[in-house]
């Protein structure tokens, strides 16, 4: 008997995500004609053809069917496969580009998430389809949630007690604000006379942070991807950090898992 499988909006939103991290990536490309120090893939093929924009809107484009092939479950093992390739190019790109050894936060995300995916499905692959997704799943809610975690730890760990020190953040949000004359940078300006609220701030998303791996647990996943979302909502205002795979992602797996992948 053949199994149905269902459209699933948070599958269509997680996907979306996979899509945005791409596109916003390239632009950090525009304007460079060589790598400064090749990391990963990028030194093994010689990538430099992601540098020019024939090369890229094909690969873009296929990156796209890819995503698309995974929200409508169709072909979704190998689809899933070549999207993650995708992302994994342009991590070492922007690794290479930045002369870093950690991508930017959100192919940090996207990758690890759908690398969760692809391992859920081989582990459990002589399941049923709707077995494996529902395992796939439980597995990618973990990987979120312990990126978030150790996002937590990283900080207490590096800085300690003193990350939360508010009179430091506003120096920071009020260099944000100096080139925005619009409701925003009013915003920015405010938030940056105000140490007490940049402690607030920074107490609020570390507990959020701290809290996230709580995604292992059903009843719990809609609340923590709401704050989640909330959080990165926050430092596009404040802070002019524009995360939107880290908006889309939480509330997407959650109706993922609220939906669930029924055949």
């Amino acid at each position: 008997m053949t199994e149905t499988k269902r459209l699933n909006p948070g599958r269509v939103i997680f996907s979306l995500a996979v899509v945005v991290v791409v596109f916003y990536a390239r632009f950090k490309f525009v304007g460079r004609e060589a790598w400064l120090d090749q990391v990963g893939p990028v030194s093994w093929f010689g990538l430099e053809w992601m540098l020019r924009p024939g090369p890229w809107a094909l690969l873009f484009g296929l990156h796209v069917v890819a995503a698309s092939l995974f929200a409508l479950r169709r072909f979704e093992l190998a689809a899933g496969s070549v999207a993650f390739v995708v992302l994994g190019l342009h991590a070492s790109a922007d690794m290479s580009m930045r002369q870093v050894v950690m991508p930017n936060a959100g192919l940090a995300l996207m990758g690890p998430l759908l690398a969760a995916w692809l391992v859920g499905q081989a582990l459990w692959r002589g399941r049923t389809s709707a077995e494996r997704d529902r395992n796939a799943q439980e597995l990618l809610f973990g990987v979120f949630g312990a990126v978030l975690f150790l996002a937590a730890w990283a900080k207490l760990a590096a800085t300690g007690p003193g990350w939360i020190d508010g009179r430091t953040h506003c120096l920071v949000i009020f260099e944000n604000s100096l080139d925005d004359v619009g409701f925003t940078g009013g915003i920015r300006r405010w938030v940056a006379h105000h140490p007490w609220m940049c402690s607030a701030g920074t107490v609020f998303a570390w507990v959020i942070e701290f809290c996230g791996i709580a995604m292992i647990f059903e009843r719990a996943r809609l609340v923590v991807a709401v704050a989640v979302s909330l959080m990165f909502v926050s430092f596009a205002a404040v802070l002019g950090i524009y995360e939107i795979e880290w908006i889309l992602v939480p509330p997407a797996l959650a109706i993922w898992g609220l939906a669930g992948n029924r055949s």
